[in-house]
């Protein structure tokens, strides 16, 4: 039932293909930052809200908390876990509430040499020569007295008070409890206490990969410093992220697996023969490839979801070398069958390629390499299979099999006396919405 004429030249297409693909699968990378689905802005405000999301505190901030364990314990894990990230380049900042000496003082040098643009009060920048006389008098009183202990260098290089005005204007509300030289949250209860760590990302509040890769590395330093009952939670914008992500992906890659099957499962019900799918799989490879291929070179990078709703895309091309297939009768040469179909597959997908101009030419990246890899991938699959398939679909002699007329269709057939009473739900529905109509709450 499943046995075909020469299917070999068939399945070299397919290898040959396969190979192809997945060659240029590992040499394109592929780019995850969804930003090249948002618009670029029309002016300063939005740009300026656009590159908030995309690396402003908000997105790459994540907060962690340590709890299970003593206050003593907790402590220690805070302090390793920070000094194990803190020389990671995809961090930015870890703060556990410890400063090292020379973190202490860069910080210091920072804030004083931009003391005169951070300070909110204009007084400190001005430098009349009466004001000046007026800041040296009282720095002069301040050098004589026991205020200026420790602060002398200081005083005399800042006149004005600038750095100790920006100093005071920085210190935040504590809403922390800063016990045994780190963070702790402030609402537990004494018996079960919670450390804080606050961590800055390099990666983008939109890059998943790039979230996902910072949280992996919290989670591996973390269990590398033996926590024993302690456990880690992770929270903030870029953890809900990489959740919902990795649930969807579950999700669809379930679906992906089942419509494969069941796809599968009519085609070889249909044609008797396991080639067909050798037939459909290399028109699909090669426009898979040639696609990707073509957005590198028109963008520069492929987004991850332009390949991923592009290959989507790509399943209308799965049906060319079935219809080719379909159309043909067993011992039938290709010129027969082109003829018959050659014309409306041409019609076809220059019609869908026509309304993926829209997307090639929407203004935004990312659904531009969507229309641009489903365009060039349909228009590579209709060329594959109106030029190369017909002689390997001949040489394997794919064609429909035909075997009479079919029991359980002619007993479904036989059901459609029935159909009416389908009506029957519906105005049970409508009926039951009609007493008891639906209310919306608006509070």
């Amino acid at each position: 039932m499943f046995r075909t004429a020469a299917p070999w030249r068939l399945a070299l297409a397919l290898l040959a293909s396969a190979l192809f693909a997945a060659a240029v699968c590992m040499l394109v990378p592929l780019h995850m930052d969804m930003a090249g689905f948002l618009p670029q802005g029309q002016d300063a405000g939005a740009r300026f809200l656009l590159r908030e999301v995309q690396q402003g505190m908000a997105g790459t901030v994540i907060t962690l908390g340590i709890d299970g364990a003593d206050e003593a314990d907790l402590a220690r894990l805070s302090f390793g876990l920070r000094d194990a990230l803190v020389h990671d380049a995809r961090f930015a900042a870890v703060l556990d509430g410890a400063f090292a000496p020379a973190e202490s003082e860069a910080l210091r040098n920072l804030l004083f040499d931009h003391r005169y643009a951070l300070a909110t009060d204009d007084a400190t920048r001005d430098f009349s020569p009466a004001a000046l006389k007026q800041d040296l008098s009282r720095t002069i009183d301040t050098l004589g007295s026991n205020a200026a202990t420790g602060l002398d260098d200081l005083l005399l290089r800042d006149p004005t008070g600038a750095f100790i005005q920006t100093v005071m204007a920085l210190q935040p509300d504590m809403h922390v409890a800063p016990r045994h030289g780190v963070w702790f949250a402030p609402d537990r209860p004494a018996a079960e206490p919670r450390a804080l760590l606050l961590i800055r990302t390099r990666a983008g509040g939109l890059d998943i990969a790039g979230q996902a890769s910072a949280q992996s590395a919290i989670r591996a330093a973390f269990a590398r410093l033996n926590p024993g009952s302690a456990h880690l939670v992770l929270s903030g914008p870029g953890v809900f992220a990489v959740a919902s992500a990795t649930a969807m992906r579950a999700d669809i890659d379930m679906m992906a697996v089942f419509s494969m099957l069941i796809v599968a499962a009519i085609l070889i019900w249909r044609f008797r023969s396991l080639w067909v799918l050798a037939a459909i799989g290399v028109p699909f490879l090669l426009s898979l490839g040639v696609a990707m291929i073509v957005v590198r070179l028109v963008f520069g990078a492929v987004h991850g979801i332009a390949f991923g709703f592009g290959m989507t895309m790509l399943g209308v091309s799965l049906d060319y070398p079935v219809l080719l297939i379909g159309h043909r009768d067993r011992g039938e040469g290709p010129e027969a069958t082109l003829h018959r179909i050659g014309r409306s597959l041409r019609l076809g997908v220059a019609t869908a390629v026509l309304g993926l101009t829209g997307m090639i030419f929407c203004g935004l990246p990312g659904l531009g390499q969507l229309g641009l890899f489903a365009a060039t991938g349909l228009v590579t699959a209709a060329a594959v299979t109106l030029l190369v398939m017909p002689g390997l679909i001949v040489s394997a002699d794919l064609a429909p099999r035909i075997s009479g007329p079919s029991r359980v269709l002619r007993k479904v057939e036989e059901w459609r006396r029935w159909r009416t009473l389908c009506v029957l739900p519906a105005a049970a529905a409508l009926g039951a919405l009609a007493l008891h109509p639906l209310q919306i709450d608006a509070t």
